[in-house]
């Protein structure tokens, strides 16, 4: 899945902007809004951006998980190595407990940070921007992206995925 980002000079033109979508045919679903004020953006009813959107808790957590699983594979091997544990349970128990605990640990981390994909907009949205986000596939996102050219409120402010990468700088 593609995601789409749009600047819109303000709510208002974010909210016109986001009726044009529905009229198009793009979901509700798939459009995301960011503003500096959130409770402006529900107040009009439009579809405001999660904090799984939002903040760096998934990319964390999965980065979380690989090194938390890294982690406890190598404790699990030096203690098979040093004979210390004869029961494979324990094995398990210490390899799952410590995956646990790195996504956990990750996903703390990341619930306090801005998304790494959204900190290129800050600046923006902090001087009134809404930016919206449009997921779509690759079929659509040209038409979209069409669709979106006539639009004089919105500027293209960038291309990416839904995909997050749990290995970016960011989360090391």
């Amino acid at each position: 899945m593609q995601r789409l980002y749009y600047l819109a000079d303000s709510i208002q033109a974010a909210e016109h902007l986001t009726e044009d979508l529905q009229n198009h045919g793009v979901t509700r679903d798939h459009v995301h809004l960011v503003a500096a004020n959130d409770a402006e953006l529900e107040r009009h009813h439009m579809p405001t951006a999660t904090p799984l959107d939002t903040t760096d808790l998934l990319p964390a957590g999965e980065g979380g998980l690989l090194v938390g699983a890294s982690l406890g594979l190598i404790a699990c091997v030096t203690l098979y190595l040093t004979g210390w544990v004869s029961s494979s349970l324990a094995y398990v128990g210490l390899f799952i407990f410590c995956t646990g605990f790195g996504t956990w640990l990750g996903g703390f981390v990341g619930i306090t940070r801005r998304h790494y994909k959204l900190e290129q907009f800050d600046e923006a949205i902090q001087q009134g921007h809404v930016l919206v986000m449009i997921d779509a596939d690759a079929e659509s996102s040209s038409a979209i992206e069409r669709f979106m050219q006539h639009q004089p409120q919105a500027q293209l402010a960038g291309r990416g995925t839904t995909w997050n990468n749990p290995l970016h700088p960011a989360h090391l």
